[in-house]
Formats: structure tokens, C-alpha cells, sequence
């Protein structure tokens, strides 16, 4: 489906199928594997949540406070999650930051393009281009729908 997306068309649960990083020199990265498992909610009061993480991480063996400095870094690069809320606009959805794993995103805009299958079962979500490590590349996360 393409042109402006909706709220009502957002709603729900949504399971990560692939994430993709597409870098300017046309070599495709995938940030936790071909295997990633995530999710994203949108629910009709306006939030969202999502949450990724590489698929059979690494146990800590205990308390993640207390874990070794190595192991809880591990914790922290394999896994990511943000939260607040989202409106639309045309074809993109913002989600307004009030929570994240990576505190530099609280209270700032992510926004996201939607690409949304013409029966509501799939969608796209990418960015613009983004500089991370030193390189630059599109996200682009498949999602399909948990139930419905």
C-alpha cells in the first residue's frame, strides 16, 4: 500500500522478520544476525514500545548488576529497546522517545518510513541515512503482524 499511512493502520503487534542495515557501498549488514528476534506495538492510546535483540544471547549467569563488566556490555550490544509515543505523517510514523536502552534518543524523534502490504499483514519500517561507526547506511526492518 502505498501513500499515507494511518494510525488505526499501525495498531497492534508486529514481530521483527529481518533487520537490514544497507550501507552507501551497497553491502548489507544485519546489526543481530539474520535471526534477530524484536517486536513493536502500537497501541490506540498513542504509545509504542519496541524491543530486538539477538537471537540466543549469552547467559549472564546471574545478576545483571553484578555481572562481570564484559558480560553486561554484551548484554547491552545485543539487545535494544525504546518506548513512548507515535503519530503519523503521510507515509512515515514518529515515535517520541521517552525511554531507551540508549539514553541520548530520550526525548528526540525517530522517524521512520512506512511501507505497508496492501492487506495489513506486512510492513517496512527504514530511515534516512544514518551514521553509525563511522559508516552510512539505511535501516530497514520487516515486520509482520502477531495475530489479526
Amino acid at each position: 500500500m502505498n501513500g499515507a499511512v494511518s494510525r488505526d493502520d499501525l495498531l497492534g503487534t508486529w514481530r521483527l522478520v529481518e533487520w537490514q542495515v544497507r550501507l552507501e557501498d551497497g553491502s548489507v549488514e544485519r546489526p543481530f544476525g539474520r535471526d534477530a528476534v524484536g517486536y513493536v506495538v502500537y497501541t490506540a492510546d498513542g504509545h509504542m514500545i519496541t524491543t530486538i535483540s539477538r537471537a540466543r544471547r549469552t547467559l549472564i549467569g546471574g545478576d545483571l548488576p553484578t555481572a562481570p563488566g564484559k558480560a553486561r556490555a554484551e548484554a547491552i550490544d545485543s539487545f535494544m529497546a525504546y518506548s513512548g509515543t507515535f503519530r503519523t505523517d503521510a507515509a512515515d510514523v514518529i515515535h517520541r522517545v521517552e525511554m531507551s536502552l540508549h539514553p541520548d534518543w530520550v526525548d528526540t524523534e525517530q522517524r521512520r518510513h512506512v511501507e505497508l502490504a496492501a492487506d495489513g499483514r506486512s510492513m517496512t519500517l527504514s530511515t534516512g541515512p544514518l551514521t553509525a561507526g563511522g559508516r552510512s547506511g539505511r535501516h530497514v526492518l520487516a515486520w509482520e503482524r502477531v495475530g489479526r
